[in-house]
Formats: structure tokens, C-alpha cells, sequence
């Protein structure tokens, strides 16, 4: 988890004091209605931001019929936009971005996930008069790059001995999800190759490079024995 910034502290006073801490109160309210996430969403775009007021849900998907005060709820939406604006200002510049503050009460934990949105153009070139067609454009696909430690010491095995490969310590592959395999000989999957594969699936990409040198993926599981030396 980033750095937490309170807005009444003063943006510029960087602290990672728990929500518990900071909002006693209101993680109380929640505990005594039985809430179990709490979400606020954004989205902005060409300078046109629309910042939601937090929903509350007893489970992932599960919304609650239960919710805190109004000034409870402008509380909590103030801070996230303070931490919004601390660590993605602009963010509704251009192109903008869109993303989800998720507060989980059974650990105490705020995730961030920040989308930043890209608009892509595919370009063809005919020369001529003629009524030719324009040849295809090249394709271009997107690539997660992730931490080697999300793979078993078997699944590196695996990978290596179907030459999935790629230079020293690291590995590609096709991006799959939770119903397909991206190496048909798995057996199973580890929780790390499951949820950086289910991520890679969400997020459009269509390969995964797993290397040592980057970072692991956020609440992805990890296998320190996979680590290649």
C-alpha cells in the first residue's frame, strides 16, 4: 500500500497511519452495521472529474442496505480525494483515468487501483488513386511485466522445459484466466501464477513476462523457493 495522507494533516505531511486510526468513529459505525468493504470510485476525463460518494457492500459484491450519516460519507469521500489529488494530480487532464478507493474492514487495509485511461489510433497508408485496400496495420499487444516469485519452483520447471524462456531469469508467456491454461501440460496452478494470469485477463494483456528483477504484483501470492538464484 502507498503512502496515506490525511487532508486535514496538510497534504505535504506524509503519514501510513491505519484507516482504524484515523477514523475511529466511522470504522465503528461500520463494524456495528456489519459493513465489510467500503468503496469509492472516480472517473475523470478532458478536465470533467465525477468523484462517487463511498458505497458500502457486506461482501466484494454484496451491497448493504446499511450506510453511515451524510457527514460520515463527505468525510470519508474528502479524504479520498485529498489522497487522490496527493498522488495523481492531473488526473483528470487529457485522456484522464478512473480507479477505486476499497477500505476492508476484516484487516484494516485501503487498496488504491488507478486506471489510466489510453486511447490508441490504428494507422494504414495507401499510396495511389487506386481503389487498393489499405494493407493491415501491425499489431501491437500489451505485456505484464511482474516478479519471478509469483511462479512455483515446478511451474519454472515447466516453463523452462517447454522454452518459454526469455533471456536470464525470466519467463513469457500467453495471458490466460481462471478457465484456460496458458501452459496446457499445468496439472494446476500456484495462487500467484492464478491471480497475476486473472489480472493480466482483465487488464487486456496478452502476455506476461515474469522476471526476477521487477516487482510483484500487489495481494498477489508469491513462492520465494521459485525465485530464480
Amino acid at each position: 500500500m502507498t503512502t496515506t495522507l490525511h487532508p486535514q494533516q496538510g497534504l505535504d505531511e506524509q503519514t501510513s497511519p491505519p484507516m482504524t486510526t484515523l477514523f475511529p468513529g466511522i470504522a465503528k459505525a461500520l463494524k456495528e452495521s456489519r459493513i465489510a468493504w467500503v468503496i469509492c470510485q472516480y472517473d475523470g476525463q478532458r478536465n470533467f472529474q465525477q468523484i462517487y460518494d463511498p458505497a458500502f457492500y457486506t461482501g466484494r459484491y454484496r451491497a448493504s442496505r446499511r450506510k453511515l450519516t451524510d457527514d460520515q460519507c463527505q468525510e470519508l469521500r474528502a479524504y479520498f480525494v485529498g489522497l487522490l489529488q496527493q498522488r495523481c494530480p492531473g488526473w483528470e487532464e487529457g485522456e484522464g483515468s478512473r480507479g477505486e478507493f476499497v477500505w476492508r474492514m476484516d484487516n484494516d487495509e485501503l487498496i488504491h487501483q488507478h486506471d489510466v485511461r489510453v486511447v490508441s489510433f490504428t494507422t494504414t497508408q495507401t499510396a495511389g488513386t487506386g481503389p487498393d485496400k489499405a494493407k493491415p496495420p501491425v499489431q501491437v499487444e500489451r505485456m505484464l511485466v511482474v516478479a519471478a516469485s509469483h511462479l512455483s519452483s515446478e511451474e519454472v520447471s515447466t516453463l523452462t522445459a517447454y522454452d518459454y524462456q526469455h533471456g536470464e531469469g525470466a519467463w513469457l508467456m500467453v495471458a490466460g484466466n481462471s478457465a484456460e491454461f496458458a501452459v496446457p501440460t499445468f496439472e494446476s496452478k500456484s495462487p500467484g501464477l492464478s491471480q497475476v494470469l486473472d489480472f493480466a485477463y482483465k487488464h487486456q494483456c496478452a502476455y506476461v513476462l515474469f522476471d526476477r528483477d521487477a516487482d510483484p504484483l500487489m495481494n498477489a501470492a508469491t513462492n520465494e523457493d521459485a525465485e530464480p538464484k
